[in-house]
């Protein structure tokens, strides 16, 4: 098997490393100003364990498949140089080593969006909102209420999914507001952002994708892919608005 990666496994390792290398921080997708031209992917996807059988350093490990070492718990988001000095030192930078970065990094994002959420407002809901949608028909379900608490028990959410859904409820109340107020500008908004959610929630669930990785693809979704902390808190917010406010996550 080549070195090939799932798309779900390529859009959770980015997401959830912000689009920023694990180790510097630095962003890892420069933004072109021309229309035509593509964003340019700075960042390398590395291995923990390391990809070659034949490998002798303390990161090797005979035993994984060649699937597993291409699945994201084994793989870590960096930048070129950091790739090039994790890969030439393998006994400083060991499994170990590597799993911690990736661990402190993803509790360095989820830091950066609870500081990012406290500063999001009507711009940045709507910018996030309006993207989402893009589906011209409306939800004809009721809105369900249903403690967020006892939907993350009830899909086996993670502690990790915890994490996000408690940052996202800060900002609940001005998602709220602003999608009433929204509501006089577009007296459909929130039912075709509802919809939306329905439609990928479905396409998840009918993929046979459950659990945390259903959250993170939603999460994703919601954050238009966007590697800015700003968009990404609002996006987070939306979602968890509509986690606690909607049918999704209740099948």
């Amino acid at each position: 098997m080549s070195r090939s990666y799932s798309q779900r496994d390529i859009k959770l390792l980015w997401g959830e490393a912000a689009a920023r290398c694990s180790m510097c921080k630095e962003k890892c997708i420069s933004k072109s100003d021309n229309a035509n031209e593509k964003d340019a992917l700075t960042g390398d996807i590395a291995h923990i364990v390391d990809y070659s059988d034949l490998s002798t350093s303390s990161r090797s490990d005979s035993s994984l498949s060649k699937q597993e070492k291409n699945s994201y718990n084994n793989l870590i988001l960096l930048c070129k140089n950091c790739h090039a000095k994790v890969d030439q030192q393998k006994e400083t930078y060991s499994q170990s080593e590597l799993i911690k970065l990736k661990n402190d990094h993803q509790g360095w994002v989820d830091q950066q969006l609870e500081n990012a959420i406290a500063d999001i407002g009507f711009k940045e809901l709507e910018i996030i909102s309006k993207a989402l949608v893009s589906n011209p028909s409306e939800f004809s379900g009721d809105f369900s209420v249903i403690p967020p608490k006892e939907k993350l028990n009830k899909n086996n959410l993670s502690e990790r999914i915890s994490t996000k859904v408690s940052i996202g409820l800060l900002k609940s109340k001005e998602v709220e507001s602003f999608l009433s107020n929204y509501e006089g500008f577009d007296p459909n908004f929130s039912s075709r952002l509802v919809k939306g959610f329905i439609d990928k929630y479905l396409e998840l669930k009918n993929s046979n994708i459950t659990g945390d990785t259903l959250f993170d693809e939603l999460y994703v979704f919601s954050s238009i892919n966007s590697e800015k902390f700003e968009y990404q808190a609002a996006g987070l917010a939306i979602l968890v608005y509509l986690f606690e406010k909607c049918e999704v996550f209740e099948h």
